[in-house]
């Protein structure tokens, strides 16, 4: 986490390759779940990455929804309907759960821009005056 708070405050960061030794006694208590969890927080908190996925995700998502339809619409007029309302219900499902998918993701833009400027972070640290 470290690492992360470093980076976001500007400062530069290296690297020190260190010897690490077996652990003299004892077993680590952190467990996979602390990790996981201390990655997403991490993530959470240092990048609004997830919330650009999102919002990517929704706008594909909407678009094979929009192909299904042209695909479905396509096979109707030259095969008719295997299964009546398949189609359908699969195209608004899909098309339409990419459309609440890229909304949310565009809140959550908003939301992520609301928060950084709430943070107040310096665009930049001065490190000497002269």
């Amino acid at each position: 986490f470290l690492d992360g708070l470093l980076c976001w405050m500007g400062y530069k960061v290296g690297t020190v390759e260190v010897q690490h030794s077996d652990r003299y006694s004892g077993k680590t208590k952190y467990t996979l779940y602390k990790l996981v969890s201390l990655w997403l927080d991490m993530i959470i908190a240092l990048t609004d990455l997830p919330l650009k996925i999102a919002t990517f995700s929704g706008f594909l998502l909407g678009i094979v929804g929009f192909i299904l339809a042209i695909f479905y619409i396509t096979r109707y007029f030259l095969y008719g309907f295997s299964v009546p309302g398949f189609a359908t219900i699969v195209i608004l499902i899909t098309f339409f759960s990419g459309v609440q998918l890229f909304a949310s993701g565009i809140l959550g833009e908003y939301i992520g821009r609301m928060n950084k400027e709430v943070k107040n972070k310096p665009e930049y640290v001065i490190k000497d005056t002269i």
